[in-house]
């Protein structure tokens, strides 16, 4: 198994606040880690749901994305471990 882990930040669709992510990918596969930086890197303002659906159909995988956002931190899931 592959493990990526790669932080970004990008702005809240809500209210434009900066929002720090970590993502952490799991696969039996190479990806390469461009293609990470620049899946992510696309984002300007998204909502946490959103990039980790987008994530998981063009990496698949098991993924972590984690937030901290006004004090919560959100954490998704997708795919099997």
């Amino acid at each position: 198994m592959n493990k990526y882990k790669f932080s970004f930040e990008l702005e809240c669709p809500n209210n434009s606040q900066r929002i720090a992510y970590q993502a952490e990918i799991t696969v039996d596969r190479v990806i390469m880690v461009e293609n990470i930086a620049s899946f992510f890197l696309s984002y300007t303002a998204a909502y946490h749901e959103e990039i980790a659906d987008a994530s998981y159909e063009t990496f698949g995988g098991y993924q972590v994305i984690t937030a901290h956002h006004h004090g919560v931190d959100v954490e998704t899931t997708r795919g099997r471990k």
